[in-house]
């Protein structure tokens, strides 16, 4: 019988995804405080800002309700 990994482990494993996704947030909002004139970026720009921000948040949130869940089942 296949022993199934500890939950505590895949809960680090993804607290270190969650990290990662969290500096690349970080990264996205550092570029947009940093346009001095956000008047000239064009819609397209905003828009692909705003996908890429939006799955970045999705991913980011999937990946923390894993690790509530492995936490509580360890418990």
């Amino acid at each position: 019988m296949t022993r199934l990994p500890d939950p505590r482990i895949e809960a680090c494993a993804k607290a270190r995804l969650i990290e990662t996704r969290a500096h690349a947030i970080a990264g996205f909002a550092r570029h947009l405080s940093d346009i001095r004139d956000p008047t000239s970026v064009k819609p397209e720009e905003w828009a692909s800002y705003s996908q890429s921000l939006d799955a970045l948040l999705r991913e980011l949130t999937n990946d923390v309700e894993i690790v509530i869940s492995k936490v509580q089942h360890s418990i």
